[in-house]
């Protein structure tokens, strides 16, 4: 069996030339900005926290005189908030 080339059609050198217009074009157009996403809240960090046993022990007692019961975990997070709020104030 023999090998032949592929005949070329008489044509492809306008498509081509056709297709390098479209695509000019195209480029030209330019495109749109990108949109800006809201930006999301920071996520939660958890860490590793030590805490002595006499100031726990404290931290224990001021939260069983509380008449509602509460974590330590929430308590703690009570405490840095309202810290964070005085420090605020005085600013």
């Amino acid at each position: 069996m023999a090998v032949t080339r592929k005949t070329k059609r008489k044509d492809e050198s306008q498509d081509a030339q056709q297709d390098t217009a479209a695509f000019e074009a195209y480029l030209n157009k330019g495109g749109s900005r990108a949109q800006t996403q809201p930006e999301a809240p920071p996520k939660a960090v958890r860490f590793s926290l030590t805490i002595p046993g006499r100031l726990c022990e404290q931290i224990d007692t001021l939260r069983e005189a509380e008449p509602i019961n509460t974590s330590r975990h929430k308590w703690v997070l009570e405490a840095i908030v309202q810290r964070m709020q005085r420090e605020a104030e005085q600013e």
